[in-house]
């Protein structure tokens, strides 16, 4: 009896389940919540721009209120009265009262605490001060005398004293004039009694 020969038989290969997936799919799933998330509403409207303060750097604003400060004490040195504007720099103030120049502090521009030190001894400056104070007191004692003249002792000094240089005047003049009169009336008894005298010597 020949032999024959059986083809051999392929089988798919076994399924076998993967480990810990029956205990997977046995496990409950979680719920999920939804989450409604908004979105920015886009307007029409241009963005503002920030404002200069907000983006100003702290050495800018140092720097800005530094000039202020600095053209404050400018402002009030040029109108110092006792102060040449012509003549004012940063560094030094030129005095009026006594013709000399001030220097002023060397760390800042205009600092006046070198110049009001100088302005409280300046002895120009009293001088000066003690004269506008006598020619305003001489000023107003003259519109108070034309004001009234009749209250002013002096004033009525002076007129009675050329009253009484009037009167006496008058009472010199009356006597000088007595004197001449005498002497007139004495000279011509002089004269009768002469020429009397000549004629009885004739006789």
């Amino acid at each position: 009896m020949p032999h024959t020969e059986v083809p051999p038989i392929k089988l798919p290969p076994p399924s076998w389940p993967s480990i810990g997936q029956n205990s997977v799919d046995n496990q409950p799933q979680p719920s999920y919540t939804k989450i409604r998330i908004q979105r920015p509403q886009v307007s029409d409207q241009e963005p503002k721009p920030h404002s200069s303060s907000s983006r100003t750097s702290p050495v800018a604003k140092k720097r800005k209120d530094t000039f202020h400060r600095e053209k404050q004490r400018r402002a009030k040195l040029e109108n110092d009265p006792w102060s040449d504007k012509a003549r004012l720099t940063p560094k030094s103030v030129f005095c009026l009262g006594c013709k000399r120049e001030i220097k002023l502090d060397r760390r800042n521009d205009y600092y006046p605490g070198l110049w009001l030190k100088h302005r409280g001894l300046c002895q120009g400056i009293a001088r000066a001060k003690a004269r506008a104070r006598k020619e305003t007191t001489r000023s107003s004692a003259n519109v108070s005398d034309t004001m009234n003249p009749e209250a002013d002792p002096e004033k009525m000094g002076i007129e009675i004293d050329s009253d009484s240089s009037m009167d006496s005047l008058s009472d010199d003049a009356e006597q000088a004039a007595r004197i001449l009169i005498e002497l007139k009336s004495s000279t011509r008894r002089f004269d009768d009694s002469d020429s009397s005298s000549s004629c009885s010597d004739s006789a």
